[in-house]
C-alpha cells in the first residue's frame, strides 16, 4: 500500500521525460553540450558562495585576477582562501568552536590585536618579518 504513493509520486517525477533507445550516458546540466568543464562548475560554486550582487566592482575584479593567475595552484588557494578570511587564525577557529569561547583571540606575535587573516597579513609588525 506504503508504494503506491511512492510510485505516483515517481510518475509526477519522470513527467515529460522522453524514453530514448540510446546508451546511457553522464551530461553536465551546467553545460550545453553536457560535457564537465571547470569553469562552470567554479561560477557554480561562486553563485552560491558569493552571489554577484555582494561584491563591489573592485573585489570581483580581484577575485577574477586571482583565478586567473599563473601563479602556482597552491599560492592561488591560498589566496582566494585569504581573501574569503577562511584561513585558521585564532579569531576564526573560536568562531568555528575550535577553539574554546573563552580562548584568547590575541595575535600570537604581537599580543597587540585580534590574531585576523588582515591583521596577520597587513599589521602585524612582528609577523611582517616572517
Amino acid at each position: 500500500m506504503w508504494e503506491d504513493g511512492l510510485l505516483e509520486n515517481l510518475f509526477e517525477v519522470l513527467e515529460g521525460c522522453a524514453r530514448s533507445e540510446r546508451e546511457d550516458a553522464w551530461w553536465w546540466k551546467l553545460e550545453e553540450e553536457g560535457r564537465f568543464t571547470v569553469r562552470s562548475s567554479y561560477e557554480l560554486l561562486a553563485g552560491l558562495m558569493m552571489p554577484p550582487e555582494t561584491l563591489s566592482e573592485s573585489k570581483e575584479m580581484v577575485f577574477g585576477s586571482v583565478w586567473k593567475s599563473p601563479a602556482l595552484s597552491k599560492v592561488v588557494v591560498f589566496s582566494w582562501q585569504l581573501l574569503l578570511d577562511h584561513i585558521p587564525t585564532k579569531v576564526n577557529l573560536v568562531r568555528r568552536t575550535i577553539l574554546p569561547a573563552d580562548a584568547s583571540d590575541r595575535c600570537v606575535f604581537c599580543d597587540q590585536a585580534g590574531e585576523t587573516s588582515s591583521h596577520l597579513f597587513l599589521h602585524c609588525n612582528w609577523f611582517f618579518y616572517v
